[in-house]
């Protein structure tokens, strides 16, 4: 809803102002792919990481910011522009207008991360605030049931966004919903009250209680050193939960002001919101690293390994393959009629007088 025809790239009055925001929009897809990529990759092989239960909705967080990466590059113009498609038809060119061009698919994966980092709150302060409760809540099963409902209430949530685009002479077109514009104002403040406003109380008002709790009884960070690795998470998680809070808070809030003509702002400013809404998918693993020692080092070990990989499969020149091969000697003992085959190591060997005389370099 955030992103629909009145707010859409359609309206963007020059060249220069395309070009500009395209180029912004590459780089933040550019940086976003591959930096949640190597995250869910360090999570996936490391089993002592999948063990733990906020590795695992971190892990989720990190899908949704590789898949919104990606749906920057294919959503009509975000990266490339909607007349550099090939001519649609079909149902196909009716799905693709309704569930991509409508940033449909785009913004599933942004209200998904929302609702991830309100679970990361939750999943924390039963951790550090309720540990006798901790198990049964957030027992293995349960989270996968979270996870799944995070999916299932972001597509829900976004349905609305199927109705405001269709395909018009094998182009992709915005329409006017056909619930008209009094219903559409009704959902949109339903819809960012489900999506931003309340997993954004929930998480810092779990965060808030969890501080207030570590700063007025000391018990509940010294008990043991389990507990106290839980509440050392709690400063990585709250970071990241800050910048995503903060980064959706403009177009989220400025976008319902317009729609009700409360506050209109010039046309850039959207523009901008836009743009930080989606800085956010970029960002995490930046903050994960540099907050946290484990995912620090497993990261370094990871591209650690890819190097070596990389050193591994290189091919040889021809004469460096020359020149280990001379070194190489192999030599030969006879002893009657018994031949024995001696190699000898890539340094260059010096034999004696009456030592040449025994050895002789195979033919």
């Amino acid at each position: 809803m955030t992103n629909n025809s009145t707010l859409g790239h359609s309206t963007r009055s020059s060249t220069e102002e395309i070009t500009c925001e395209t180029v912004f929009y590459i780089i933040i897809a550019s940086l976003s792919i591959p930096g949640n990529l190597v995250l869910f990759c360090v999570i996936l092989r490391n089993n002592s990481l999948l063990r733990k239960t906020y590795n695992i909705v971190i892990f989720n967080l990190a899908l949704t910011n590789i898949l919104q990466g990606v749906f920057l590059f294919l959503t009509p113009n975000y990266v490339f522009q909607l007349n550099t498609y090939p001519r649609m038809s079909g149902i196909g060119g009716e799905v693709f207008c309704r569930t991509v061009f409508s940033t449909y698919f785009l913004f599933v994966c942004g209200k998904a991360s929302n609702a991830s980092v309100m679970c990361l709150a939750i999943e924390r302060w039963y951790a550090v605030v309720r540990p006798t409760k901790y198990k049964s809540k957030f027992g293995r099963r349960r989270l996968y049931t979270y996870i799944a409902l995070i999916w299932i209430s972001a597509s829900i949530t976004e349905i609305f966004e199927l109705f405001i685009a269709k395909m018009v002479d094998g182009s992709c077109q915005w329409i006017t919903p056909p619930y008209g514009a009094k219903a559409e104002s009704a959902f949109l403040v339903l819809h960012v009250t489900v999506t931003f406003y309340i997993p954004s109380v929930v998480t810092w008002v779990s965060f808030a209680h969890i501080w207030f709790r570590m700063a007025t009884n000391k018990t509940v960070g010294s008990q043991n050193q389990s507990t106290n690795a839980k509440k050392n998470v709690v400063p990585m998680c709250a970071l990241a939960a800050f910048f995503l809070t903060v980064l959706w808070f403009p177009t989220e809030t400025f976008w319902v002001l317009k729609k009700f003509e409360v506050v209109i702002l010039p046309h850039v400013y959207y523009l901008v919101f836009n743009l930080l809404a989606f800085v956010s998918s970029c960002i995490n693993p930046f903050i994960y690293c540099l907050s946290n020692r484990t995912y620090r080092r497993e990261v370094a070990s990871l591209i650690h390994r890819l190097r070596c990989w990389d050193r591994s499969t290189r091919v040889v020149p021809f004469e460096s393959q020359t020149v280990s091969a001379t070194n190489d000697l192999q030599l030969r003992t006879i002893h009657g009629s018994k031949t024995t085959r001696v190699s000898g190591d890539r340094s260059p060997v010096i034999l004696s007088g009456h030592m040449r005389d025994m050895y002789t370099l195979p033919a």
